[in-house]
């Protein structure tokens, strides 16, 4: 989502300004796309249209999972390392970058973040630490000797610094007019489409993994709300994140409570604690969202669609986990989308057929090549086509007959 802002916006309007501060245009822009972007989908909303996330069938949802949590996974690793990484939508380029620059790696980092995930994999695997807010003791632990220590000043640690702290005051969004708000709604349209069906393959993922449905007009429905009230805060578009989401589950959460919970001490961190997070030490942050995204990865899933036979199901997966790899996961869960609809067309359009025979002295029909009491009846050829007859299986159709 952010991407898909800082391309649509960008195009609009520079987020700097020449003396290189924040562009107050592009800021109120971002706001306006949110209010737009939730209208859009509340009225989606509305008119039902939660059912383009049928297309997001299982492999093409397993696909994106996997490569999107390899992208996070790499995306944190610049906490771990120490310096930031090459910005590219091909992770590949972006791995290249890193192996060609650890001669740059900040050793001490790297060394924090491998105790972190450490110290999280006994917390996933001693009885007796599962039960424990493992991310919390680690966020409380590791400021507490960052702060200690110094490790910002004295040992070059990359540390959280100034959060600002507060509420803004509630505004009425400014909306363009014109040529950019054309634009603007251009880039909002994609927006809320990618970032809706990103957000709906987040949620199936933990829907499938916890055994829970959901229902796609009240998603819609949901982040609308959000986003309309939000953009009378000062927030841009939001979405679900597979990070967040992933650090949330690990954490225990298992239902809207928890996003309650998560909420109110959010306010009440704006509100007073700010100041506290100053020390966090981002390896440890890194290493806290690596751990988390890593029980993402499902590599079972292309392995048992292969072992089945089912290749249409193993094609759209391999595809849409390597489209998400190569182009980033806004065009890879277009890909996957657009993976299952060929499938679709596909079996729909060369559907199977069989001869029919009656079986003697009844009324019943079945497959002479299965079924040996049946047989063709004279002068009479009796064709089952199992499917729907459209233009596209014509020829199909024709062939058989």
């Amino acid at each position: 989502v952010s991407l898909l802002i800082g391309h649509g916006v960008g195009a609009i309007s520079h987020p700097t300004l020449d003396d290189g501060s924040t562009n107050p245009e592009y800021v109120s822009l971002c706001i306006a796309a949110s209010l737009l972007s939730g209208l859009l989908q509340i009225l989606m909303s509305f008119t039902r249209l939660g059912f383009i996330t049928s297309f997001l069938s299982h492999p093409v949802v397993s696909g994106f999972t996997s490569a999107a949590a390899l992208i996070i996974g790499f995306g944190q690793l610049r906490h771990v390392l120490g310096f930031k990484l090459k910005s590219d939508n091909n992770l590949f380029v972006v791995a290249i970058d890193m192996f060609s620059r650890l001669g740059e790696a900040h050793w001490p980092s790297i060394l924090m973040g491998f105790l972190v995930m450490c110290v999280l994999y006994a917390f996933k695997t001693v009885p007796r630490l599962k039960k424990l807010p493992s991310a919390m003791i680690i966020v409380f632990l590791s400021t507490l000797l960052s702060w200690a220590l110094n490790l910002g000043a004295n040992h070059g640690f990359k540390i959280a610094g100034d959060i600002p702290s507060g509420i803004p005051a509630p505004s009425a969004p400014s909306i363009p007019s014109g040529e950019k708000l054309s634009q603007l709604f251009t880039a909002v349209l994609i927006l809320t489409l990618i970032g809706y069906c990103e957000s709906i393959a987040v949620g199936l993922t933990y829907a499938s993994k916890n055994r829970y449905e959901i229902r796609s007009d009240q998603e819609l429905l949901a982040f609308g709300v959000a986003n309309v009230v939000g953009s009378f805060f000062g927030a841009y578009p939001v979405a679900g994140g597979f990070g967040r989401s992933a650090v949330n589950a690990n954490s225990g959460a298992k239902t809207q409570l928890a996003g309650a919970i998560s909420g109110i001490f959010i306010l009440i961190v704006l509100a007073a604690l700010t100041p506290l997070f100053y020390h966090l030490p981002k390896p440890a942050l890194g290493a806290i969202v690596i751990m988390a995204v890593q029980g993402l990865l499902d590599y079972q899933e292309p392995i048992h669609l292969y072992k089945m036979g089912a290749w249409g199901d193993f094609v759209s997966n391999v595809i849409t986990f390597l489209a998400t790899l190569l182009v980033g996961p806004e065009l890879g869960i277009g890909v996957g989308v657009g993976c299952s609809l060929l499938t679709l067309i596909a079996l729909t359009s060369s559907p199977s057929y069989s001869v029919l025979g009656n079986v003697r002295g009844s009324n019943l029909y079945y497959n002479i090549a299965v079924m040996e009491p049946a047989k063709e009846v004279p002068h009479t050829l009796i064709i089952r086509f199992d499917a729907d007859l459209w233009f596209a299986n014509c020829a199909r159709f024709k062939e058989a007959v």
